[in-house]
Order: C-alpha cells, then sequence, then structure tokens
C-alpha cells in the first residue's frame, strides 16, 4: 500500500498493522521558525524531526525498513502549547543522500518556503551534512540534551 502526499511523494505503508509499538524518539531535530502564522499547517513555529528506530523491520517492495523518520510541529494558540505530526518517512538507512531527498521533498510539498532561522540537530553527522546543503542558510546547531546524554554515557 501507499500513501501520496500532495508534493506526489509516495511514502510506503506496511499492508500490515505494526505488532508492537515503536520505540520512543531517539534523534530529535529542532527547526525553529520565525514570523508564521502561528496556526499554519506549513513548516512554521518550530518544527521537530525525528528519526526513530522501528523495533519491528517492515518489509515493502523487497526493502526493510528500520527506521520511521517524522516531521513535528509546536502549534501555539493563547498559552497553549500542543506539538503536531506533519511528515513521516520510512527509510532503511541513514544517508546523508536519504535526509537530503527527505528534506527537499518536504520543502517541495510546502505551498511557500518556510522561514527557517534555526535547526537543533542531535548529533548524526548525515543529518547534519544533509541540513546544511538542503538549507545552507540557517544556523545549525547541537541539542544540549543529546550532549548532555552522550557525556554521561561515556563518563
Amino acid at each position: 500500500m501507499c500513501y501520496t502526499l500532495e508534493s506526489n511523494i509516495d511514502v510506503p505503508m506496511s499492508p500490515t498493522p505494526p505488532r508492537s509499538s515503536p520505540t520512543p524518539p531517539r534523534s530529535p531535530i529542532l527547526m525553529d521558525m520565525s514570523d508564521s502564522d502561528p496556526l499554519s499547517p506549513d513548516l512554521n513555529e518550530s518544527s521537530l524531526l525525528d528519526p526513530t528506530p522501528i523495533d519491528i523491520p517492515t518489509t515493502v517492495h523487497e526493502v526493510q525498513y528500520k527506521i520511521m523518520f517524522s516531521v513535528h510541529t509546536f502549534v501555539r494558540h493563547e498559552d497553549s502549547t500542543k506539538q503536531v505530526p506533519l511528515v513521516t518517512s520510512m527509510m532503511s538507512r541513514r544517508s546523508k543522500q536519504d535526509y537530503i531527498t527527505i528534506f527537499r521533498g518536504i520543502l517541495d510539498s510546502l505551498a511557500s518556503p518556510p522561514q527557517v532561522q534555526r535547526v537543533v540537530l542531535d548529533y548524526e553527522e548525515a543529518t547534519w551534512r544533509a541540513m546544511r546543503i538542503v538549507m545552507s542558510n540557517i544556523k545549525v546547531q547541537g541539542c544540549a540534551f543529546h550532549f548532555t546524554q552522550a557525556v554521561y554515557r561515556h563518563v
């Protein structure tokens, strides 16, 4: 089964439901955007990109998808902020070219270019390189949470 987004990006989906829930997010990427309508469905305010490993590999078209990459945005209304998923992509690997394809597909699907000023990433090199190629005019920085986690893991 294949679901097609408005930009003609085909996202293969499993024909059978997963047998267990996915693992919690491990690699968030935060995109801060300014001068946007806070209730717009396009990428605005802050968006979270998350490559999450899936517990059970799903085979579609003879390819094993082991990573679920998703994009989320934070929507504010008055004093309430909610995180809303926007895009999900199944990945078989974490290469720079795969991330470039996903980032370009997301940007091509938007009605207008997002006003991204800063992106906060975990410390996965392929994601950093891809983001710098696709959105070279933004500031890329590391996530403090993941930095602290890495330090404690190696102490």
